[in-house]
């Protein structure tokens, strides 16, 4: 649901890709393009997102590798409606912020080339809330792999698991 700014949060700006590459790390990344910040994700907390400590990085654990998937990343001027009809793994994490811009792509910003950049308020710290779906299913199902990402200005609060019902998320989170 969009809001109207003054009644509840109103959706900034809306990508969507259904042709992004995951690579060989099994995973997609929304980095800050001013630090492009690596580090090492764990994934045990969510079973599908993970922030870098230093801040300016999160890193997405999809199910293959070498595939084409469907993302979708949305700004908001504040925390949208928590939607989990559809998804079976939906997780928000904090992360703190150095410059105007996020972008969503390979995990190894060397590789992937111009990434959608998406505006956001500035520095600072922000939610992101991630959701996917059809992720206990290969690639060969034709199904198709698919994540939202939503993101907006908030201050540091701790992990949430909205859902967690893939087979993957539970194994990462060590429940399988």
């Amino acid at each position: 649901m969009v809001g109207d700014g003054v009644s509840g949060p109103f959706l900034i700006r809306r990508l969507r890709s259904e042709q992004l590459f995951v690579d060989e790390t099994y995973a997609f990344r929304i980095i800050d393009p001013e630090t492009l910040e690596e580090f090492e994700p764990d994934y045990s907390a969510t079973g599908l997102v993970d922030v870098n400590p230093e801040g300016g990085a999160a890193s997405v654990r999809c199910a293959e590798e070498c595939q084409f998937i469907t993302v979708t990343a949305e700004t908001w001027d504040g925390p949208p409606a928590v939607e989990t009809d559809g998804w079976d793994d939906v997780a928000e994490v904090s992360v703190r912020w150095n410059s105007h811009a996020m972008e969503v792509g390979e995990s190894d910003p060397e590789e992937s080339g111009e990434l959608p950049e998406i505006i956001i308020s500035g520095p600072g710290t922000y939610r992101i809330r991630v959701s996917g779906r059809n992720r206990d299913y290969p690639a060969w199902a034709d199904l198709g792999e698919e994540y939202l990402v939503q993101a907006w200005p908030a201050g540091m609060a701790p992990t949430v698991v909205h859902k967690s019902t893939s087979e993957l998320a539970a194994g990462l989170r060590g429940g399988g």
